[in-house]
């Protein structure tokens, strides 16, 4: 069962990369990036969680690759 922490930053990429108005797209890589940031930050203190930390790192490379086609800098 996956934890509240692993489901938040899964949310918010969710919704970020589901974003179709480009208005608000920056906004929620944001927002993203900060939750799977903080997620990684916890799984530090874990040997465990291969996967989710494989999972976390496509994620923050398909953020930045958003994040710039949109006008964003990277990260």
């Amino acid at each position: 069962m996956e934890s509240n922490e692993s489901n938040s930053w899964k949310a918010r990429y969710r919704e970020a990369i589901l974003e179709a108005d480009t208005n608000k797209l920056l906004e929620r890589i944001d927002l993203a990036d900060a939750a799977i940031r903080a997620r990684l930050a916890h799984l530090q203190q874990d040997a465990d969680h291969h996967h989710e930390r494989h999972a976390i790192n496509n994620a923050l490379k398909m953020l930045d690759t958003l994040r710039r086609l949109n006008g964003g800098s990277q990260k």
